[in-house]
């Protein structure tokens, strides 16, 4: 399957890195590395991650990650919507 970041999802990645570039730069790039290796291996199992909690939704957690993948699955292709902290409210209002 082929991946595609609608660009929100871009944004809360870069969003992430801008705010963990002044806390710790390492642990940011660790962090969205880790996101996009995860995301990667939903070509290979789309269905990975858990029902989301937005109709036709899916949530990718990834262990030991602040981070969480909200994406979308259609044919042959999954839309990466978001990528929020998985404290902050999901879905968005």
């Amino acid at each position: 399957m082929n991946i595609c970041w609608m660009e929100e999802a871009k944004e809360d990645l870069n969003d992430w890195l801008d705010y963990m570039s002044i806390r710790n730069p390492q642990a940011g790039n660790r962090i969205v590395l880790e996101v996009l290796e995860a995301v990667e291996q939903l070509s290979e199992n789309p269905l990975k991650g858990r029902v989301g909690k937005v109709h036709h939704t899916r949530e990718l957690i990834i262990p030991d990650n602040p981070l969480k993948v909200i994406y979308h699955v259609e044919q042959d292709l999954v839309n990466i919507l978001f990528v929020p902290h998985q404290r902050q409210r999901w879905p968005r209002e």
